[in-house]
C-alpha cells in the first residue's frame, strides 16, 4: 500500500485487503505517512487495512483534505489514523477492534487521534476501540462533526495515575466543536484501576471540554463514575 500511496494520482482505489507484516513493514510501525500538499482520496471498495494488533495504519500529515470512502480499519496497535493537522473525511468506513497502546500503556484514540485540522465523519461504525483518552476519538484541537454514526462496545481505560475519559469520544481543547447529528451511542465505558476519587473516569460516551452540538441522537447504556453518557469539563453545550 506505501508504493500505491506514493505513487498515486490523486484517486488511490484498493483492490483487496492489506494487513501488516513484522518482518516487511517494521519502519511504518507508527503508522505510513501521507504527506505532500494536494487532495487526496483512498476509495477502499470495503476492503480491510489491519495492523495486525503490532502497528498503527496512518500517519498523517497533508495541507489539504484528506478522503477515506468504504474502508474498514481494524486491529491497530498504536492507534489507527493519527492527524496532525489536516482535514480528514471519513465516509461509510468502519473501525472495529483498533488499540492506541504505547509505551506500557493505553494513550489517546484507539481509532482516530487529531491534533489540529478538522475531522467530518458520515455514516461510519467504530466498535470495540480503545484507548486511555478517547476509546474510539481523542481530539486535541480539531473540530469535529459526526454525522449518522454508530459507536459501540468503546472504551477509555485509565491506570493508576489517570483516569479513563471518553469511552468514545474524547475532546481536549475548550476552542474546539463537536457536533453530533443522529448518532448512536451503546455499550461504551470508562474505566481505570486507580482508587482516589480524584481519577474516577469521566464521560461514558463522551467527556469533552470544548462546545458540544447534539442532535437527534441516542445514548444507551454508557457508564462512568462522572457523566454516564457524557461529561463536560469547562465545556459548553
Amino acid at each position: 500500500i506505501l508504493d500505491a500511496i506514493l505513487y498515486h494520482d490523486g484517486v488511490l482505489n484498493l483492490t483487496y485487503d492489506f494487513a501488516y507484516v513484522e518482518d516487511i513493514d517494521l519502519p511504518y510501525n507508527y503508522g505510513i505517512v501521507i504527506g505532500g500538499d494536494s487532495l487526496f482520496t483512498i476509495n477502499g471498495n470495503n476492503h480491510t487495512i489491519s495492523g495486525s494488533n503490532l502497528s498503527g495504519i496512518f500517519n498523517i500529515q497533508v495541507e489539504n483534505a484528506l478522503t477515506f470512502n468504504n474502508i474498514t480499519f481494524a486491529n491497530a496497535y498504536a492507534g489507527a489514523i493519527l492527524n496532525l493537522d489536516s482535514k480528514l473525511i471519513i465516509n461509510n468506513c468502519a473501525f472495529i477492534n483498533n488499540t492506541d497502546y504505547y509505551d506500557g500503556g493505553y494513550d489517546e484514540g484507539g481509532a482516530i487521534s487529531s491534533f489540529t485540522g478538522e475531522l467530518v465523519i458520515t455514516d461510519s461504525v467504530f466498535i470495540n476501540n480503545t484507548a486511555r483518552d478517547g476509546g474510539a476519538i481523542d481530539v486535541e484541537g480539531a473540530n469535529v462533526t459526526l454525522t449518522n454514526c454508530i459507536f459501540t462496545d468503546n472504551k477509555a481505560v485509565g491506570d493508576g495515575i489517570d483516569s479513563g475519559t471518553g469511552g468514545a469520544i474524547s475532546t481536549g481543547n475548550d476552542e474546539q466543536t463537536l457536533t453530533v447529528n443522529n448518532c448512536v451511542f451503546a455499550n461504551n465505558i470508562a474505566s481505570t484501576s486507580a482508587v482516589s476519587p480524584e481519577y474516577a473516569p469521566k464521560g461514558g460516551a463522551i467527556s469533552s471540554s470544548g462546545h458540544v452540538i447534539i442532535n437527534n441522537s441516542n445514548f444507551t447504556n454508557n457508564s462512568a463514575d462522572y457523566g454516564g453518557a457524557i461529561e463536560f469539563a469547562f465545556a459548553s453545550a
